[in-house]
């Protein structure tokens, strides 16, 4: 939920192209904003979730990321029911989250849907909060048969 200018400042002071939003952009917002940047729209995800807003995003970002609906922002650590996907029908590509863990390959590998292109490793994968563990990354990904 930052203003532009801070967001133009964090992408430019840390030489970012990629742009992950999870607050409450507007698809305006992430107009402006992909005109420079890719934009990645985070989207928490629960059996009520009303799949007809996103078509107002469709032509403003690059991706979709659908997590796990929480109370606020961020992850939960909780996977929630990928067979909610079945209801979406846009064309923009769009990745997976929460909770995903190297005890989701299974999921993830059986997991179909036209624009499912990808997912995001989470604290699943981490050390510490921001420290990702490169040798589980790693093993994860062999065993995606993405190396």
């Amino acid at each position: 939920n930052e203003d532009i200018k801070n967001l133009l400042n964090i992408a430019e002071t840390n030489q970012l192209d990629i742009l992950q939003l999870h607050g409450g952009e507007s698809p305006e917002l992430c107009l402006e904003l992909k005109t420079s940047y890719t934009i990645i729209k985070a989207f928490g995800i629960d059996e009520g979730f009303d799949f007809s807003q996103l078509e107002n995003y469709q032509d403003k970002v690059d991706y979709f990321l659908f997590d796990t609906k929480t109370k606020g922002y961020g992850g939960s650590g909780k996977v929630f029911d990928w067979s909610i996907l079945e209801k979406y029908t846009l064309n923009v590509p769009f990745l997976l989250s929460g909770g995903i863990s190297i005890e989701s390959l299974d999921s993830i590998k059986s997991f179909k849907h036209k624009s499912f292109i990808g997912i995001d490793l989470n604290s699943g994968f981490e050390n510490e909060p921001g420290d990702k563990n490169i040798e589980l990354v790693k093993t994860f990904l062999k065993q995606l048969d993405y190396e």
